[in-house]
């Protein structure tokens, strides 16, 4: 079993035999534009170059978050993964951002 598996495998409600609902992409999308907004009123343009050239690791978490919605996105289309994981998921996005907007800031 692979990392992403056992992360939707824990997403699912414990000892429910109940099967997730598809959540749609509409509902979603509503959701990440609310985080991209948060994220947005603190943004510093330039922080995404200066992250990458500087803090490469940090680069390297946030390229991973991304990839984490995305797939998590997925999931939820599908009915494998709960509304609650894809919000896990934004709120590691927005938290590694908002780091990031800091590290420039200073």
């Amino acid at each position: 079993m692979d990392l992403m598996e056992k992360y939707l495998s824990r997403a699912k409600p414990e000892g429910s035999k109940k099967k997730l609902e598809p959540i749609s992409d509409e509902h979603l999308q509503d959701v990440f534009l609310e985080t991209v907004s948060k994220v947005n009123k603190s943004y510093i343009e330039g922080t995404i170059q200066y992250i990458g050239e500087h803090h490469p690791g940090l680069d390297d978490k946030i390229n991973n978050a991304d990839d984490r919605i995305n797939n998590v996105w997925k999931a939820c289309n599908e009915g494998a993964a709960s509304i609650e994981c894809f919000n896990e998921a934004l709120a590691s996005y927005e938290s590694l951002y908002l780091q990031a907007i800091n590290l420039y800031r200073r």
